[in-house]
């Protein structure tokens, strides 16, 4: 073998496992994002059906809104039917 041979395998063998060391890091900052993205992506549907469970109670209580708003309503002409009454019994 020659010098040079000799040279150039000291000189590619620490390049190479550099190179090696640099993949296998960049591999495992990869893998954990990965693994942080799926984390993520769990969290969003989750919150995508909290928000639909919210949407749908909100859409209950604008249903129970009304229902009572037309109760309000109903009441409203029993008392001015009660008030015209009580005026004839009251009134000489």
């Amino acid at each position: 073998m020659k010098k040079e041979d000799k040279m150039n395998k000291w000189v590619v063998i620490p390049i190479i496992t550099i190179l090696a060391v640099g993949i296998i890091v960049g591999g495992y900052f990869l893998w954990q994002q990965t693994s942080k993205l799926g984390e993520a992506e769990s969290e969003i549907v989750i919150l995508e059906t909290t928000v639909s469970t919210l949407e749908g109670d909100i859409e209950v209580a604008n249903s129970k809104i009304s229902n009572l708003r037309e109760d309000v309503s109903y009441q409203r002409v029993i008392n001015l039917l009660l008030v015209a009454e009580l005026k004839k019994v009251t009134a000489p």
